[in-house]
């Protein structure tokens, strides 16, 4: 059966694409072929840049309620092919020493492909570039929390709930919000000691980490919540620069 092709590269999560036309005629129904999908790209190792092509990276996908697999080939490729129009998560999961991956992609149906084109039986093949990099698990932040007390002096704030969370990063102003890191799990969890210190290790080393604590009670005074972003740098537990002070709601 012959395809005809349609190729698409794009460095976004959400993908999709349509095809235009300088003359477009209405027909009387829309095309009854498929549009089978393909993903495909390089694995790398996000703190050297390297290519992953003597690591076996496993890729899996649900479709139509079934688990898929594929594995990574030589100099680092990967293709993820035979998929139907839909959304897809797909999951990289490389050794031990790599946090996971997770993208998800959009193959669009044949009318979003294929403009008011006329009914036929053939398939359409519909290609996304997609390259992944892999973050080690070597980074980490350590810090002190605090809270403010009644005569506004300071002292360690024991037990308080602490969170690293790659879900999302702050702007500028430290409240709006952008969109985070495809690393599963996407957030990691540590409680201070009694003198307020905190630490994680085994982080993802992705450019930065979202640092924030929970709401917080001590002698039956309610604290408020407090966010860093500090930056990581792979194979290093960095301190975090400044208190994290806690102030009375």
């Amino acid at each position: 059966m012959h395809r005809k092709a349609l190729t698409v590269a794009t460095a976004s999560l959400i993908l999709l694409a349509s095809a235009c036309s300088d003359h477009i005629v209405e027909p009387l129904e829309l095309a009854d072929g498929r549009v089978v999908g393909t993903v495909h790209g390089i694995l790398s190792d996000y703190g050297t840049h390297q290519i992953l092509d003597s690591a076996a990276v496993k890729i899996t996908w649900m479709q139509e309620g079934i688990m898929h697999t594929a594995w990574s080939g030589s100099l680092g490729y990967y293709a993820v092919t035979g998929l139907g129009s839909g959304q897809y998560e797909l999951t990289f999961w490389g050794s031990d020493d790599y946090a996971v991956s997770r993208m998800t992609i959009v193959i669009p149906k044949l009318d979003e492909v294929v403009n008011g084109a006329p009914a036929t039986d053939e398939d359409y093949a519909y290609s996304v570039a997609l390259n992944v990099d892999l973050y080690r698990k070597d980074a980490g932040i350590s810090g002190t929390v605090l809270k403010t007390e009644a005569d506004l002096s300071t002292t360690a704030a024991a037990g308080v709930t602490v969170i690293a969370d790659y879900t999302f990063r702050l702007a500028a102003n430290m409240t709006d919000r952008t969109g985070g890191y495809n690393v599963y799990p996407g957030r990691y969890t540590t409680v201070t000691d009694n003198s307020g210190f905190f630490s994680f290790d085994s982080l993802p080393g992705t450019p930065s980490v979202v640092i924030y604590t929970m709401p917080y009670t001590s002698g039956g005074r309610d604290y408020g919540m407090r966010y860093a972003q500090p930056a990581l740098h792979s194979g290093a537990i960095l301190e975090l620069d400044g208190d994290m002070v806690l102030t009375v709601l």
